[in-house]
């Protein structure tokens, strides 16, 4: 989110700035569990899976890792219903530079037991990706060695912008229960929806910065769904991409809670 310009360097102007267009960037839309084998299944759980370990992202701009899941083996993400295996993301924490080669590195392991030596080893190595692939978000699928494979949908933009979403809850009801929200949003016209968020309002204070890529002059979409007992109410954003500066947006969902939601647009250092 650090601005990676001086608005003295903006032609013609901050407000109409036609010289920071953006760079090569990776976005990652989704991670999902493929070709689930009955032995997976029968963790314990009643046939739940129990993800943990990490998938993370190294580019040029920096050599650390950029963390797509980060699970710990005592804070595994779990799949209760493996007729939608979604992974929910963690990160990454910053925009992908993609104008040199990329290599995504992982070692995701399934909890079976009481130790880590009665577990799976689901995925284990890297991939590298070049910058000249596809521009529409294609599917790279990666085999593991216990019947299980996990698919990463992506897609290469040009002409990029990093866009940090910063969520708040400004008011929430008391007495009101369990509250679940789930956060998703759609990029430059591309119909693969990303994830953002899952789970109980109250712990979205542990996650609450989603960083995406958005091409210059493009739509982003953000939508809150609230879920209260068996209603929901769902409220939706629409934000031209910019080169620089924020937008704010912040709903009222019936008496239930009031959230914001301020996206600030960056450009990469590359």
């Amino acid at each position: 989110m650090t601005p990676s310009y001086s608005e003295q360097d903006c032609k013609p102007c901050v407000a109409d700035c036609q010289w920071h267009i953006g760079g090569s960037m990776m976005q990652i839309f989704s991670l999902k569990l493929a070709e689930i084998s009955n032995f997976a299944t029968r963790a314990p759980g009643g046939g739940a899976i129990q993800l943990y370990g990490f998938m993370a992202v190294r580019d040029l701009l920096d050599p650390l890792r950029n963390y797509v899941f980060n699970r710990t083996r005592d804070n595994p993400f779990t799949i209760g219903d493996v007729s939608y295996p979604f992974i929910q993301m963690t990160g990454p924490k910053r925009g992908i530079a993609m104008n040199a080669r990329v290599m995504i590195e992982y070692d995701m392991r399934i909890k079976m037991g009481e130790s880590e030596q009665d577990d799976l080893v689901l995925v284990d190595g890297a991939a590298t990706f070049s910058e000249i692939t596809n521009v529409i978000p294609y599917i790279y699928r990666i085999n593991g060695d216990c019947g299980m494979a996990v698919d990463i949908r992506l897609a290469h933009f040009s002409r990029a912008i990093e866009a940090t979403a910063q969520v708040r809850v400004y008011k929430l009801k008391d007495g009101c229960g369990s509250l679940n929200l789930t956060i998703t949003c759609h990029v430059s016209y591309m119909p693969p929806q990303i994830k953002l968020f899952q789970g109980p309002i109250d712990k979205l204070g542990d996650q609450n910065r989603f960083v995406v890529s958005a091409k210059l002059n493009t739509l982003m979409i953000t939508e809150f769904k609230l879920v209260h007992q068996h209603s929901s109410i769902s409220q939706r954003f629409e934000s031209m991409v910019m080169p620089h500066g924020s937008k704010f947006h912040c709903a009222k969902l019936a008496d239930l809670a009031t959230i914001g939601v301020e996206i600030f647009w960056s450009i990469l250092p590359i």
